[in-house]
């Protein structure tokens, strides 16, 4: 019988640092979701939509979770935001919100 042993690829920090850690990127990710919610420009927000999905694609690595933050850290962070960022462009340049 093959005995499969799996390999342990957790983070190897002190339990007091890993759980500062977690916080601190739960308080970046909180953070970005009311900056994007309070924010006076579609810009301002989607920027700060880009960067809560940045926070949340780090809490998925640091939960060992790799496959998840590399899809949220692609999709999440890189496609949605930029197509947030060039449909709110196109929008503005249509309705004549900024001279060109």
């Amino acid at each position: 019988m093959n005995d499969v042993v799996m390999e342990d690829r957790s983070l190897a920090l002190p339990p007091s640092f890993a759980h500062g850690l977690y916080v601190l990127v739960g308080a970046a990710l909180l953070g970005c979701a009311v900056m994007a919610f309070r924010a006076r420009t579609l810009i301002a927000s989607a920027v700060a939509l880009g960067a809560g999905s940045t926070s949340l694609a780090l809490l998925f690595f640091l939960l060992n979770a790799p496959f998840a933050g590399a899809v949220q850290l692609s999709v999440g962070a890189g496609l949605v935001s930029t197509l947030f960022l060039i449909g709110i462009s196109l929008t503005e340049s249509i309705r004549g919100g900024r001279p060109r």
